[in-house]
């Protein structure tokens, strides 16, 4: 019976040295024993890109002692005192300076105190041509009396409206209106157009068409 037990007591020391060999055998290889290679490897996630921010509007803010902005009403105007500057009746002829014939400078405003008709005209104009054997006639006879005419002619040459002058013998003062302007500024859209200015520079009559000797002669009734 003893000697059953000896082979029986070999075996169980042979196996317990097999497990111990196999034992040590896993732990050199570690990671490289074949459980471990199937192992799915740890997957490391991507760092985050940093990113600006877009960028954002930059309000200003107020210190709080000191109150908001806020829009200073505009003083009212005053009542005006004088008369509005227009080329129309009641309102005072607007001022301006032209050349004559001979390139001298003339100024409406020159003429303050006199009655002044403001004749606007062109060479061309049939109309033109016809009133102004009526303007020479009042010009000549109401001379003295503190009444002056004034042609403003449209765009023409200095020597064609001479010419034009001498022709009728018209001896009144005519400017040359060289770039329109006094027209524009008289809002002229028809000639013959005319204006009765009285002493004051103030406009008391706009006429527009041919002037006779009797529309004039009533025109100065009105600014004696």
């Amino acid at each position: 019976m003893g000697n059953r037990r000896a082979p029986a007591a070999r075996r169980r020391a042979a196996l317990l040295v097999t497990l111990l060999a196999l034992g040590a055998f896993l732990s050199a290889c570690g990671t490289n024993s074949p459980q471990a290679a199937l192992r799915p490897a740890a997957v490391t996630a991507p760092a985050p890109a940093v990113s600006t921010p877009p960028p954002t509007a930059t309000w200003v803010s107020l210190p709080t002692d000191t109150p908001p902005p806020t829009a200073t009403p505009s003083p009212a105007p005053a009542t005006p005192t004088k008369l509005a500057v227009a080329p129309v009746p009641g309102a005072l002829a607007p001022d301006f300076v032209i050349s004559d014939l001979e390139g001298n400078p003339i100024q409406l405003s020159a003429y303050r105190g006199k009655r002044v008709l403001l004749n606007f005209w062109a060479t061309w104009c049939p109309p033109c041509r016809y009133e102004m054997p009526a303007l020479q006639e009042a010009y000549t006879a109401f001379a003295d009396d503190d009444f002056v005419i004034l042609g403003i002619n449209y765009l023409e040459a200095s020597e064609d409206v001479r010419a034009f002058m001498e022709s009728l013998s018209l001896t009144f003062p005519v400017g040359i209106d060289s770039s329109g302007e006094v027209f524009r500024g008289y809002r002229v859209v028809s000639i013959p157009t005319s204006f009765f200015i009285n002493r004051d520079g103030v406009i008391i009559a706009l006429y527009r068409g041919p002037l006779t000797r009797e529309a004039i002669e009533q025109a100065l009734a009105k600014a004696p």
